[in-house]
């Protein structure tokens, strides 16, 4: 990250600070124009009486340097303050690209509102309609478990049935069998009772 950000001061100040010999030279002279003129620092008073006082001090080597530490500063700081203005700028975009997110959400949130409550209102009736099936389904288990119960009894009841007539047929023959015999037939007339045949 910090490759990348003197990378691209360099190539800032390159592109911002790329200047010819000439241009240099009437930068100096402006610069030098502006510190030996009195109209800058207030015209007479203080202001001349410390100009005097800078160049009865200073010889013009020392002003030269002096001057061109002084532009090396300011280009220094020009560097540094547009590398925070480009960051502040992308800084910028990213926050205008999430507050433009935002507003399509803030756009979208009636719809994803009403989807919402219809989802709701789905989901309560869906587990309404679950209890009553629910309710149905054990209704219906029930009435299976009670017919399963009567046809056992039902078959039970066959069985017994079976059985009985089983039973009759063999009591009935039985009886043929009493009937077809002479004491018997001669006991009926006897008695006066009717037999069978």
């Amino acid at each position: 990250m910090q490759n990348a950000r003197d990378l691209s001061t360099e190539e800032e100040s390159k592109r911002l600070f790329d200047m010819t010999p000439a241009r240099n030279d009437a930068t100096y002279n402006r610069l030098t124009a502006a510190l030996s003129d009195d109209a800058t620092l207030g015209g007479g008073g203080q202001g001349s009486e410390a100009v005097e006082l800078v160049r009865t001090r200073l010889t013009p080597a020392e002003r030269e340097s002096l001057t061109q530490k002084s532009v090396v500063a300011i280009l220094d700081q020009l560097s540094f303050s547009s590398e925070r203005l480009q960051n502040a700028m992308q800084r910028l975009g990213y926050l205008e690209c999430q507050v433009e997110v935002l507003q399509e959400n803030v756009r979208q949130m009636p719809e994803l509102r009403a989807k919402a409550s219809k989802a709701i209102i789905l989901e309560r009736e869906n587990s309404a309609l679950t209890e009553v099936l629910e309710e149905r389904n054990h209704a219906l288990r029930r009435r299976e478990k009670q017919v399963e119960s009567k046809d056992r009894e039902i078959e039970l009841l066959t069985k017994i049935l079976e059985a009985h007539k089983k039973h009759l047929n063999q009591v009935e023959a039985d009886l043929e069998n009493l009937e077809s015999k002479p004491w018997v037939r001669f006991m009926a007339w006897f008695t006066g009772s009717k037999l069978s045949k």
